[in-house]
């Protein structure tokens, strides 16, 4: 049986761009990376429950910004987490959540994931680093490249927010007899992320992540 996780956001153009140009070197070594967004949810029924979802906004779509971050950069190595004042009636878990994570380079990584009463602001990804920076808004169709101050603008094909990309790659694996892109290792270490953020986030100091 082929396990995969539907994991869209790794299938996303931007992301997928993004970490070329990082693996490329575009921008130099990663210095921060920052990933931001917040948004006037309104989840009903089991999303409400803390017992059913596994806690709060966090693991319900944070948990999306946690992949990219070990997309982008591998396993952080402590992380540090507070959660927002809750602006949600009606919803047993946490509804914003701010995150710091730091990797053995010395990169830093920053997630801010709430859901609000104002208005949505689209997720808002920077990634910074010794030559310049990569910036670019989901659902834009671009990314911006700063490269020691010459701006570039590069576009990227639609990806119907990478749910296609992740389907052909579930179907691929099976055809090609092998493990997918996302895998359930790939999913576990997203959970136990998340976990760790959360036991820091209740005791109030940075936590090492336990992977299996």
């Amino acid at each position: 049986v082929t396990l995969m996780v539907a994991e869209n956001a790794r299938f996303s153009s931007q992301i997928r761009e993004c970490r070329r140009l990082v693996a490329e070197g575009a921008i130099g070594a990663v210095r921060l990376v920052q990933f931001q967004q917040e948004f006037p949810a309104a989840p009903d029924t089991w999303r409400t429950l803390e017992s059913s979802n596994g806690g709060g906004v966090f693991i319900d779509g944070g948990i999306h910004k946690v992949h990219f971050m070990r997309y982008l950069l591998g396993e952080p190595d402590t992380v540090f987490a507070a959660q927002l004042p809750k602006a949600m009636d009606g919803h047993e878990g946490e509804d914003g959540m701010a995150v710091t994570m730091v990797w053995a380079s010395g990169a830093v990584g920053v997630i801010n994931h709430s859901w609000t009463a104002g208005q949505p602001r689209p997720s808002a990804v920077e990634v910074a680093g010794v030559k310049g920076r990569i910036s670019f808004r989901s659902g834009s169709g671009s990314l911006t490249l700063d490269q020691e101050g010459t701006v570039q603008t590069l576009p990227v094909p639609p990806d119907y927010r990478g749910v296609p990309g992740m389907v052909r790659e579930f179907r691929d694996s099976i055809l090609e007899g092998r493990a997918p892109e996302v895998s359930g290792e790939e999913g576990l270490r997203d959970v136990e992320l998340v976990f760790a953020t959360y036991e820091s986030a209740r005791t109030g100091v940075a936590v090492t992540p336990k992977y299996s």
